[in-house]
């Protein structure tokens, strides 16, 4: 009877948090709950401060700390926006970040002296993707689009972005583009305020291009020399070197490694200076020092991220880890780290397994009922395999949010079977 009692409650338990677990796979994404380093940073002018992104459970929000990596502040007190993409005025007294709220359409802000604004732009509203302050601070670039063109995207009607100048202190627009790029980011300003330089993508991989802002300024010829398929480009304050990311090599498991890359301007050079089989992103110069700055996913590919901020002395390769202590999020960590763990596919696996066999033991008298977590097993790994052959992105879907896989399902039909036949030699 004691056996018996603890058995049912191992059971109950067991199917409770398979529940739980099962709930959130399903409702959520894998990074809702996460609380962890973004993979965005901005160094302020004269190397005075970092600001970089950070997740609260699944929502960026904008941090601060010296560049020793000290301690952490908010650089906003929004509550209920995502913050991305920062950049600083050429004086450092102004930043620049993108805000999205409730709705799907992403405002650009200003933080001057802890006060947050909202750009307003004169005309039609616009939806923005990255900004950056013109080199004499009295205007902003931007990457962005019309927001009722962004909204009707996927509806087959024809959009994209393009790069705007904005007086902020008047809310005038001048368009400065109209390629109607599918995808625009990664936006540098020269030196002199005489060229852009920015990525574009057509839909399979991103390329570099700039745009001149002055009659008779000419594109760096080097910047031709750089390859499709890199990412995070990154122009140096003097305007003589590109930092960016590319495909390097497959690490040994297959998968695709991401390595940072430093193209000279004056010998037309570029030098690898990664070689981890890791994801590397979002290079940023120093403006007083030869060092650059960038993200480190050192969990790549897992779908849970885990960056880490590197600073990198260009001069001798040597690579140190920043590590800013951000205070005063430690109930979001603890929930988070609560429901990422059920949300994972391990764990959720585990408590099917408990749940099927406990079930079998609790059944062990009922010759046919005994074999239902091995009926319910197989028709669960049939249906991930037909969903498998007929829609494959479904399948993935399904995959990430029920948590075992259909080959896992399968293996426990197996158990199950074997262990609901031998059930009945138990006592009962």
């Amino acid at each position: 009877m004691t056996l018996t009692f603890s058995i049912r409650m191992l059971s109950l338990l067991a199917g409770l948090l398979l529940a739980v677990s099962l709930v959130l796979s399903f409702a959520f994404d894998n990074d809702r709950f996460y609380s962890g380093m973004g993979s965005e940073a901005a160094i302020a002018p004269q190397d005075e401060s970092i600001v970089f992104t950070y997740f609260v459970q699944g929502t960026t929000k904008l941090y601060r700390t010296s560049m020793d990596g000290g301690t952490a502040e908010r650089v906003t007190s929004n509550t209920d926006m995502t913050e991305t993409a920062p950049a600083f005025s050429p004086d450092g007294s102004k930043m620049l970040f993108i805000g999205k709220s409730t709705s799907d359409i992403q405002s650009l802000y200003t933080v001057t002296g802890g006060e947050t604004n909202r750009v307003q732009p004169s005309g039609e509203r616009l939806h923005f993707e990255d900004a950056v302050y013109a080199p004499d601070g009295q205007s902003i670039y931007a990457v962005a689009m019309p927001a009722e063109k962004w909204m009707n995207a996927g509806n087959g009607t024809s959009s994209g972005f393009d790069i705007y100048e904005i007086n902020p202190a008047d809310g005038s627009v001048t368009q400065v583009t109209e390629q109607n790029y599918y995808l625009m980011n990664d936006l540098s300003t020269s030196p002199g305020g005489d060229y852009l330089m920015f990525t574009v993508s057509s839909g399979r991989e991103e390329r570099v291009e700039t745009v001149s802002l002055t009659e008779g300024s000419q594109t760096p010829a080097p910047f031709r020399q750089l390859p499709n398929g890199m990412y995070g480009a990154s122009l140096s304050p003097d305007g003589e070197q590109i930092a960016y990311t590319a495909v390097a090599d497959t690490s040994s498991n297959g998968n695709y490694q991401y390595d940072l890359f430093l193209l000279n301007q004056t010998d037309g050079q570029t030098r690898r200076l990664t070689s981890a089989a890791t994801n590397v992103e979002s290079p940023v110069f120093y403006h007083e020092t030869n060092r650059l700055l960038y993200m480190e996913d050192t969990n790549w590919p897992q779908t849970t991220v885990d960056y880490h901020i590197r600073s990198m002395d260009l001069s001798n390769g040597n690579v140190t880890t920043l590590e800013p202590e951000v205070t005063g999020i430690q109930h979001h960590v603890l929930l988070g780290g609560a429901a990422s763990f059920f949300m994972n596919d391990t764990v959720t696996g585990v408590l099917f397994l408990v749940f099927g066999l406990t079930v079998i033991f609790l059944l062990r008298r009922r010759k046919t009922a005994v074999y239902t977590p091995a009926v319910i097993s197989a028709l669960g790994s049939a249906a991930g395999y037909g969903l498998g052959y007929w829609d494959p992105w479904t399948y993935q879907y399904v995959n990430l949010a029920v948590g075992p896989a259909a080959t896992a399902l399968l293996v426990y039909t197996v158990i199950f079977w074997i262990t609901g036949a031998a059930s009945r030699r138990i006592p009962y």
